[in-house]
């Protein structure tokens, strides 16, 4: 997950926090309070190196799967445009969702980053009516754990909806995509 999503606002409110802890402002505690103040930049200093490197990682995924993305279903095309969506939900989809609470967000945030990088004949919304039609009815007979993880892979999908519901936004990150 780490490689294509980076939680930036949990970056902020951490650093927040650690600048925000009281330091004693008293004469007898000097260096307890200069010690306090360099733990203090050396945390926020270490989270921001790992916030850096984790977008740099992000970057360097980016750019791999932008290569891999313009023949991705080259080979599904081939046999019919309709296909790809059985075989994006049987392969990519399906498994993952059910397999782990982990692996059900990870796969939302791929689906939106195939979005970002417009791959080619990847429609989501036509994916996602296809998914509700489709996948709802397999609720009835998973485990527990598999329907949570489902219902946890269905809010991260309205919460990614809701997202673009604003229209700046919506123009933003998903104008001229092929879905």
């Amino acid at each position: 997950l780490s490689n294509i999503h980076c939680p930036i606002d949990k970056y902020k409110s951490t650093t927040e926090k650690i600048q925000a802890r009281p330091v004693e402002d008293s004469e007898s505690n000097k260096k307890k309070k200069s010690r306090i103040m360099k733990n203090k930049k050396r945390s926020i200093q270490a989270l921001k190196d790992e916030r850096d490197g984790i977008l740099k990682n992000i970057e360097l995924h980016e750019t791999y799967i932008k290569g891999i993305c313009e023949n991705l279903f080259s080979s599904i095309l081939s046999k019919n445009i309709l296909y790809i969506r059985v075989y994006v939900i049987q392969y990519l989809i399906h498994p993952r969702m059910v397999f782990s609470p982990r692996d059900a967000i990870y796969v939302i945030k791929f689906m939106v980053l195939l979005t970002k990088l417009k791959t080619p004949y990847f429609n989501l919304i036509g994916l996602i009516g296809f998914l509700l039609k489709e996948t709802l009815p397999y609720i009835l007979c998973c485990t527990e754990k598999e329907s949570h993880n489902f219902g946890l892979f269905f809010l991260e999908l309205y919460k990614t909806l809701n997202h673009w519901q604003i229209r700046e936004i919506w123009d933003k990150e998903c104008y001229k995509t092929p879905g």
